[in-house]
């Protein structure tokens, strides 16, 4: 039977977890199904992005918005879109991180992390970018993971050939989505397969293989296909003048990620230099290590109690696999607060998901699902609880920081990662129109 104590617990992690999920669907909504404003420009023409001019990177998702708006104005249907994503992301997340984390410092961490519901929906960022798709697969890849946590699923043939086969569908689908889900989505799909059936086994590297060279595949068809002036003359054509005009200028001509089409690798090398030239990487680079802290003193506290080294394997190699993946993003484009939360949400939904091992789990296969291990003394640090002061330090920093999407100011850079005001402001702003209504 659960103590009443720890039942207490978890009842208010429940409420406040239903609670704040609520909050940051009604947000999200209200900034999507129930407006008709464009937030980003850059974010919805990419969502716009279509065939009309011919396969194109990226065109996938934007030719069934296309179709599905049929003829009509589409920023309504990419609103609902978004909307879909989002409300999908806010409630997997919020069940994944309840089902795994009975600490209440790792569940507030998680609640308030960067790339999280709450956040992204109180800051208003985000929630629009293609990214929050492989998010969502993510969480529905990671299911069987742990659904299959006592039981004896990893050792079946037919659920490691379905899941596989999922596996193999979303690798297709999703540089069609974006070319970059081989950086910045396959390194954590990979990670839960293996989580779930076990790594040393020449079968694992097998799929493994073949799924990475999928996404490879993928991503070399899409950077063939990449466009050009023409391309984004027939795509801007073909939308509808009401949402060309929502964008601003005299609809004319190709804006935001439209335009965009057909930069070639130069250009796209050339926004990452600058970035490195302004001196601004120092503070994305910060804001890097912040997040692995915050994941590491979140992985340790979750560690607590577990069969030791196994969980800490897990986090070890979700930090490394996850963030050497994505290092060709920060050469490739200058959205780099982008990478840096996609990066961080993957590894708190990989670790999360890992399969619970404790001594009684010795035998497990998945117990020793980790190639990279951490060094005796780390490994030795993940068996114990944190300070209450590292733990109040982490919270306060998680309150206060926010991942800016790309571009710094000149003058103050690092005055963009500090959200605290603005995000009173924005949540008794909202408490205060629900009072008033």
């Amino acid at each position: 039977m659960t103590p009443p104590r720890d039942l207490g617990r978890r009842l208010l992690h429940v409420a406040v977890s239903a609670a704040v999920t609520g909050y940051a669907i009604a947000l999200v909504a209200d900034a999507t199904i129930l407006s008709t404003n464009v937030r980003d420009i850059w974010a919805f023409t990419d969502w716009l992005t279509n065939f009309a001019g011919g396969f194109v990177r990226r065109g996938f998702v934007g030719e069934m918005v296309r179709v599905t708006a049929a003829g009509g104005p589409a920023i309504g249907v990419i609103h609902q879109l978004i909307f879909a994503d989002a409300l999908a992301f806010s409630i997997l997340f919020g069940l994944l991180v309840l089902a795994r984390t009975g600490r209440t410092f790792v569940w507030i961490t998680c609640l308030l992390c960067p790339g999280a519901a709450a956040t992204m929906a109180i800051d208003i960022a985000y929630f629009d970018r293609r990214e929050i798709v492989f998010h969502v697969l993510l969480m529905a890849a990671a299911i069987p993971s742990v659904l299959s946590i006592g039981r004896s699923w990893h050792q079946s043939s037919r659920v490691r050939a379905w899941v596989f086969a999922a596996l193999i569908a979303i690798f297709a689908i999703g540089p069609l989505v974006h070319e970059a889900f081989v950086f910045m989505a396959a390194p954590a799909f990979l990670l839960v397969y293996m989580a779930m059936f076990g790594a040393r086994s020449d079968r694992m590297m097998r799929d493994l293989s073949v799924l990475y060279a999928l996404a490879a595949a993928g991503f070399l068809v899409a950077v063939a296909a990449k466009g050009g002036p023409d391309t984004a003359a027939s795509i801007w054509g073909s939308i509808h003048a009401d949402d060309r005009a929502a964008f601003g200028g005299d609809g004319s001509t190709p804006t935001g990620a439209i335009e965009a089409i057909g930069w070639s690798l130069g250009q796209g090398l050339d926004l990452s230099l600058s970035v490195v030239q302004s001196g601004h990487w120092v503070a994305w680079a910060a804001a890097l290590i912040v997040c692995g802290l915050v994941a590491l003193a979140a992985a340790i506290e979750l560690s607590a109690g577990t069969r030791p080294g196994y969980l800490s394997g897990v986090f070890w190699q979700a930090l490394f696999v996850v963030l050497a993946g994505s290092a060709p993003l920060y050469v490739l484009g200058w959205d780099w607060g982008r990478w840096i939360v996609a990066s961080f949400i993957q590894i708190v939904i990989v670790t999360l998901s890992a399969p619970a091992a404790d001594a009684t789990h010795a035998s497990d296969p998945r117990a020793d699902a980790s190639l990279i291990r951490a060094p005796d003394a780390l490994a030795t640090r993940f068996g114990s609880s944190l300070p209450v002061t590292v733990k109040i330090a982490v919270v306060a920093t998680l309150v206060t920081l926010k991942i800016p999407e790309c571009c710094l100011a000149a003058d103050a850079p690092f005055g963009a990662f500090l959200a605290l005001p603005a995000r009173l402001e924005r949540v008794l702003g909202s408490i205060a129109a629900v009072l008033g209504s």
